[in-house]
């Protein structure tokens, strides 16, 4: 939550990730998109605890990464996190074949080999490669390369798995049916997050984010069955900020938006105080020469000839002759009309001769 990432260098600084708060939920494929520049590597490298962050909170399985030893952190990359690279080759140890490269991957999760064994059957007929698992890595396709090093990420069941493209050196065939694979294997509980280009990933994904300087943009849900088409809300994070898509940036020329008074105290009528509180807000709205006082009190009445509000918001009479305020006179019974200013110099005297 919160995440930043600033880089030092010779020039200065460079601000990769500007306070980044997202979940990704189990079970389903998260996609994180954004131009060459947009914070992607950054992101994925933190949550696979290859980097730190310089502030910020990221928790992977329950355990916080913030402040945990390298041997420690190398720990959780063990057991707890999987990471699939670009290149299917930079996966996998080239004179391992698939068996091999799986039993090694469960023994660095300290699985019991008699689990490691029916582990490993399964996700590889689940990924169709269990007629391969005697060859070595340059015996395979790029596509069941790819699929291997899911695998190998995957055995185990570590809470999250981290892929940067693994489509993008893949053919169009190759890459729809680790797509398909990937969908499947959600069913195992893991949250995927897949940085890509692809429109195809964009299209499988349950969730996808969109960065852009270093902040979200925008974040899409996937479609329902019965929806045509893809809902795109922009996010707010916990100071207040939106970051808006260029096309909607292009609607505010000056870089500012007025937010009706109304509307804010709205706002804060639905979210704090009781149910007369907001109910009194409602009927003040509804009544008319009333309006909502200027500390957020609803309900006071205000008379535009007589006076102005007081902290409060309770009303402050004028003076008829002077048009000055006389703080004295708004404590007046109800019904009673204001004093003038000759009646009240005569009072003040008054209380001076008694004294």
């Amino acid at each position: 939550m919160g995440l930043v990432k600033i880089y030092w260098t010779p020039t200065g600084e460079v601000n990769a990730l500007k306070g980044i708060d997202v979940t990704f939920p189990a079970a389903a494929v998260s996609a994180v998109v954004g131009p060459s520049g947009s914070g992607k590597s950054s992101l994925l490298r933190i949550l696979a605890a290859m980097d730190l962050a310089t502030a910020g909170r990221v928790t992977v399985g329950g355990v916080e990464l913030a402040g945990l030893s390298p041997p420690r952190l190398r720990r959780v990359r063990r057991r707890l996190l999987g990471y699939v690279f670009q290149r299917p080759a930079d996966n996998l140890i080239p004179y391992m074949d698939v068996t091999e490269q799986l039993v090694l991957a469960a023994r660095l999760r300290g699985m019991p080999r008699r689990r490691a064994a029916g582990d490993l059957d399964e996700l590889l007929g689940r990924l169709g490669i269990g007629d391969r698992r005697h060859h070595l890595p340059r015996q395979l396709s790029g596509g069941e390369q790819q699929r291997l090093a899911f695998a190998r990420a995957l055995i185990g069941d570590p809470p999250l798995v981290v892929a940067d493209e693994p489509t993008a050196e893949l053919d169009a065939a190759s890459g729809q049916a680790l797509l398909a694979t990937v969908e499947a294997l959600t069913a195992r509980g893991t949250a995927f997050v897949v940085a890509t280009h692809d429109q195809a990933v964009v299209r499988v994904a349950d969730r996808t984010m969109y960065l852009r300087h270093g902040a979200m943009e925008a974040e899409a849900t996937r479609p329902q069955a019965e929806a045509s088409e893809r809902k795109r809300l922009s996010v707010i994070d916990d100071a207040g900020r939106v970051q808006l898509p260029p096309e909607a940036l292009k609607l505010f020329p000056g870089r500012r938006a007025r937010i009706p008074r109304r509307a804010a105290a709205d706002c804060a009528g639905q979210g704090h105080g009781d149910g007369a509180a907001r109910a009194a807000g409602r009927r003040a709205e509804r009544a008319p020469g009333r309006r909502l006082g200027r500390h957020g009190v609803p309900g006071v009445p205000l008379d535009r000839r007589q006076g102005h509000e007081l902290p409060g918001g309770h009303p402050q009479p004028r003076v008829p002759e002077t048009g000055r305020s006389c703080r004295h006179h708004a404590r007046r019974p109800a019904g009673r009309e204001p004093v003038t200013r000759g009646a009240a110099e005569a009072r003040h005297r008054r209380h001076d001769l008694k004294r």
